[in-house]
């Protein structure tokens, strides 16, 4: 068992260190210094920290039944996530689970409306599993049972997530680009939620949310750069198209050019540069359009980034830089 800490300030490690000395298994304690709402760089220390095959990830701020470990090793599966969710109790059911209640008082404590929303989210995420709808089911970071190779297949949280919110659903969505299958197991355990303030953090609206813009934008790198692993620049797999025909222009774009992307391999990035024969081959989580002069039908609508210094091409898609802008591309893409 892994228990890792956002930098607090409180008894925390205290606590830890008696149940440690209590428990009949290995307990590890990590923290860092705090900076804020780091729950992503939190989550990735546990990981580092832990050393099994298969991990839990369970919230602090959650209590389980007795029998919730037991179930999701059960339903563990090669390539698959199991989400769960939590029952959200009141701040009087919270104390007194506080001063201690057994696991049958603890099942039937929430309200049936809680029970019905994490049962209606279930059903909605199975129905919505035979119709492969990408964004469905939801994970909560809060009951996620997942394999350690399927982590770091995406290099864990993106750490660059900062304050509340978005971090649990930046990692579906960069599993299921990585081919991972997604799976409720709502119907068979949850957890319950202790009442507390929220984090200065939580916005009113996702949208007023620091992190809104960074989950909403038009694509992400399947493995994170801020994750498990730091990735040095050099490290991305980069596919260029017709290089032969722009070389003062990639070796601008790319000084730090390391091992290219093979054929059929998915890239982090795929730069294709016009005018030239080849066009994208699609295999890639970032397309970026480097557009020199015109050409009839450039695959605009294909591009997540596009340079050029032609201003009259009309590009709304994503980020647009000028050639002399080409380093810059890397902010937008990381």
């Amino acid at each position: 068992m892994t228990v890792a800490d956002d930098g607090s300030r409180d008894e925390t490690p205290r606590v830890v260190e008696e149940f440690r000395s209590r428990a009949g298994f290995p307990v590890r304690f990590v923290t860092h210094e705090h900076e804020g709402y780091r729950v992503a760089r939190c989550r990735n220390a546990g990981i580092r920290a832990s050393s099994g095959a298969y991990v839990l990830l369970v919230d602090g701020d959650c209590v389980l039944l007795p029998n919730h470990v037991r179930i999701h090793l059960d339903e563990r599966r090669p390539g698959v996530v199991q989400g769960g969710d939590c029952l959200r109790l009141t701040a009087e059911q919270s104390d007194r689970v506080g001063k201690g209640v057994g696991a049958d008082e603890l099942a039937r404590m929430a309200s049936f409306r809680e029970r019905w929303r994490v049962t209606r989210d279930d059903l909605d995420a199975k129905l919505n599993g035979l119709f492969r709808n990408p964004h469905k089911p939801k994970l909560f970071a809060n009951d996620i049972g997942i394999w350690r190779c399927d982590l770091e297949r995406v290099n864990g949280f993106d750490e660059r997530f900062r304050d509340y919110g978005g971090e649990d659903d930046d990692l579906r969505t960069r599993l299921l680009q990585a081919g991972v299958e997604m799976r409720s197991i709502r119907n068979r355990t949850r957890s319950f939620h202790l009442w507390h303030p929220p984090d200065p953090t939580v916005p009113k609206r996702w949208t007023e949310s620091r992190n809104a813009p960074r989950f909403r934008r038009r694509f992400r790198l399947t493995r994170c750069v801020d994750g498990l692993v730091t990735r040095r620049m050099e490290d991305l797999r980069i596919r260029v198209r017709n290089a032969s025909d722009h070389r003062s222009a990639v070796a601008e774009a790319f000084p730090f050019l390391g091992e290219p992307a093979t054929a059929g391999e998915r890239a982090d990035v795929e730069c294709l540069f016009l005018p030239g024969s080849e066009g994208f081959t699609g295999e890639a989580d970032c397309r970026v359009l480097v557009l020199a002069d015109r050409v009839a039908r450039p695959p605009l609508d294909r591009a997540d980034v596009l340079v050029t210094d032609l201003d009259d091409v009309r590009f709304d898609a994503g980020p647009r830089f000028r050639r002399d802008e080409m380093p810059r591309i890397w902010d937008a893409i990381l």
